[in-house]
């Protein structure tokens, strides 16, 4: 299955295959047209997915032409490279942190992936407040981005300014996620970004998201509390800190919403 959503980030839809490798979403929120991104989730046991409501998340390329049979073999193969060089950078973080190496390997012994692939259609003189994607921050642990041929993702510093990272061949960019900032209790915060494509050539992206498990508690580590430092957040697990912001973030969530999908 694929998860489809407005780069505004107001509209989730699922489908079984995006019918071409182009989309468009014409947001009925912010009334302009976006891109629009396709997210590859892995299957994993029903339990991982108790949170999203109450289904199972499963794949349906089975049933799907010869072409996109292809398109699953190609995200696969990378998925699975991604998440064995991901994980292996864990232990790193550990040690960042004055932790030992294997602090978080319960955690990420089954850690939550994600692929997202992303088209930003041209857009050479946005105005003021358009985005191909609009300024946000990953709610996962690590986001690792293949460096493109074009530019786009911009990312904020702590004066405020909006900075493009410069373009190295064959690099990762690599974001910090909410997670990361939850355990490291801001030492590590997360990134702001976001996509501007300012050229008139459309623009591919393919980020891979790196998460602990959906039940494990994420808490400030010891090395980052203390007494004139104390805890910045309440302890959660990462699958009810995802739920909690599909709700802000989607207004068919919402307890006063319908329930259908906009």
């Amino acid at each position: 299955m694929l998860i489809g959503s407005c780069l505004c980030g107001s509209v989730a839809y699922e489908v079984d295959a995006p019918t071409s490798p182009i989309v468009h979403c014409h947001c009925t929120t912010c009334r302009k047209t976006h891109g629009a991104a396709f997210s590859t989730v892995m299957p994993v046991p029903r339990q991982s997915f108790r949170w999203l409501r109450g289904e199972e998340l499963l794949s349906s390329f089975e049933s799907s032409p010869g072409k996109l049979r292809r398109l699953r073999a190609a995200t696969t193969a990378y998925y699975a490279a991604m998440e064995a060089m991901t994980t292996r950078l864990v232990p790193v973080v550990a040690m960042a942190l004055d932790l030992p190496p294997h602090y978080f390997a319960k955690a990420f012994a089954e850690p939550n992936c994600t692929i997202r692939l992303i088209h930003y259609p041209p857009h050479p003189d946005p105005e003021e407040n358009e985005f191909g994607f609009a300024p946000h921050t990953d709610n996962n642990f690590l986001t690792f981005l293949a460096q493109s041929a074009l530019p786009g993702l911009e990312v904020r510093t702590a004066e405020g300014e909006w900075i493009r990272p410069p373009a190295v061949p064959g690099t990762f960019v690599v974001n910090t996620g909410a997670m990361l900032a939850r355990y490291s209790n801001d030492r590590f915060r997360a990134t702001p970004h976001r996509v501007i494509n300012r050229s008139r050539t459309s623009r591919y992206a393919i980020p891979f998201f790196l998460g602990p498990n959906h039940d494990s508690v994420v808490d400030c580590v010891p090395t980052c509390v203390g007494p004139d430092n104390p805890p910045r957040y309440e302890p959660t697990t990462y699958g009810a800190f995802a739920q909690r912001l599909l709700t802000l973030n989607f207004a068919h969530r919402r307890p006063t919403g319908s329930g259908e999908y906009v």
